[in-house]
């Protein structure tokens, strides 16, 4: 998913093009979720695009 595509869903159409907040909550969710949240294997960043999570 494109990163202005998940802020439009998470925050609303006019949140703005901040990418903070978003970079936060990722961070967040790895931590949660991710066995070595610095060698992700769910949740992958596509740089300039967004994120990807991990197909089945």
């Amino acid at each position: 998913m494109t990163t202005q595509s998940i802020i439009k869903a998470v925050y609303g159409p006019y949140y703005g093009t901040d990418t903070r907040a978003l970079r936060t909550l990722m961070a967040s969710l790895r931590r949660k979720i991710e066995k070595n949240p610095a060698k992700p294997e769910y949740i992958f960043t596509e740089i300039g695009i967004g994120y990807r999570l991990r197909g089945e």
